[in-house]
């Protein structure tokens, strides 16, 4: 029986990545000691304390910094564990960066406070962009990046992955136009599947298709006058009958003795009864071969594209930028957004040969905003059936309050929790 095509997606799911508006909420990690660390971001960073809970019955506190309202700027979400001091940053996790328009002043101002100074300020190397390091009391890494003014000043979140092109599709996956292309894809190969079982439709990249028992004789009458080998014959290959089924319905040697065979085989009034016959029966091939490109367009319209549409939008995020450092053996990815100079990047990192990495148990995740976690939910389902990663936690509200969120991993085990 021939596979059933997927179902389609509504017309509404496949628009509402367009629609959805999507930023960088919040990234969230553990700490050892939540009051110093942000004493150390408020006067090293100068970030600001936005608000701070403490969830006894959970055993847990936690605290979100920024440089603006968690409204309409990205924050960090500190988590205190009771009675853990330590954690294992792991060896994925990069860094987070700050954009300043003074590096050489705010790494003087770190180091005056006890701030762990890790590369001294100065030009990138091959450039002329002026960046630092630092770390902080857990043990992460802050990129100091001089910048002009910007609307978001905690700018990248820096991670590494095992395949860079991998992680450029999983995060530019479920804008609408490349889940259009995955659903068609999918179409296109139960249509393909399908016509295995309909006599006289060419079966796109498949075996041919059975012709129907008169024109079998035709190839085997052409078969014996060697103009209706297979190709693997043509070239030389192992010699094999075609036993009445053409490559790809393949019938140019088998009309070239089609009056032949006529000739010979048929007297009379006959004649003119076998080439109607023949002439009905590619008509008829001709007829199904549209009916099924019109069944493949028909889909391409549903979905708004069409089988060679790339789009470029992802889970909300687009690819910002993508550079090669082969005397550094490294390639970067920025993810996001905006450009890179007005909003929050992931900054996705691939070091040559290296496909796997700790995770640690440090870095917890990173939060983005959608207007409806539900049909998020539903998209990311599909990026995940394409390209890897899991879903740790199905649409729903948080027990206790009313915020709804989502979460998953991507095919490197990085979580993002859309809410």
């Amino acid at each position: 029986m021939a596979e059933a095509a997927p179902a389609v997606p509504s017309d509404e799911l496949l628009e509402w990545p367009k629609k959805d508006k999507r930023r960088f909420l919040h990234a969230v990690y553990r700490v050892g000691d939540l009051d110093r660390t942000i004493k150390f971001y408020t006067e090293c960073f100068g970030m600001k304390l936005l608000r701070k809970r403490d969830i006894p019955e959970e055993k847990y506190s936690n605290a979100f910094l920024g440089f603006g309202p968690e409204e309409s700027s990205f924050v960090v979400e500190l988590t205190y564990n009771y009675g853990v001091d330590k954690y294992d940053i792991g060896t994925g996790f990069g860094h987070f960066a700050i954009a300043s328009t003074d590096v050489y002043k705010l790494v003087e101002d770190v180091r005056a406070k006890g701030g762990n100074v890790t590369r001294e300020p100065g030009p990138v190397k091959g450039g002329q962009t002026v960046i630092a390091f630092v770390k902080d009391p857990d043990g992460y890494i802050f990129e100091l990046i001089q910048r002009a003014p910007t609307p978001e000043p905690l700018c990248q979140i820096m991670l590494r992955v095992g395949d860079l092109d991998r992680s450029i599709k999983f995060y530019e996956k479920g804008g609408s136009d490349n889940m259009h292309q995955r659903f068609l894809q999918l179409s296109l190969k139960s249509i393909v599947k399908a016509d295995d079982s309909r006599d006289g439709i060419e079966n796109v990249g498949g075996q041919p298709p059975p012709l129907s028992p008169r024109y079998a004789r035709f190839a085997e009458h052409s078969e014996g006058r060697g103009k209706g080998r297979s190709s693997s014959q043509n070239s030389g290959g192992k010699e094999e009958k075609c036993a009445g089924r053409m490559h790809g319905w393949r019938m140019k040697r088998v009309k070239e003795n089609m009056l032949e065979w006529v000739r010979e085989n048929v007297q009379g009034p006959d004649i003119i009864v076998g080439l109607a016959a023949f002439a009905l029966d590619v008509a008829k091939k001709a007829f199904l071969k549209i009916i099924k490109n019109a069944e493949v367009e028909k889909l391409a319209r549903k979905a708004g594209g069409s089988t060679g549409r790339n789009g470029k939008e992802a889970l909300g995020m687009k690819l910002v930028k993508k550079t090669d450092r082969p005397e550094q053996k490294y390639t970067i990815a920025m993810m996001g957004y905006a450009e890179e100079c007005e909003t929050t990047v992931l900054e996705l990192t691939y070091n040559y040969g290296v496909t796997e990495y700790t995770k640690g148990n440090a870095y917890a995740q990173v939060a983005i905003s959608t207007n409806d976690v539900y049909k998020s939910g539903e998209v990311i389902n599909l990026v995940i059936q394409e390209l890897g990663g899991k879903v740790t936690r199905q649409p729903g509200p948080i027990p206790g309050i009313n915020t709804k969120i989502t979460s998953f991993l991507d095919p490197d085990g990085w979580k993002t929790t859309p809410g």
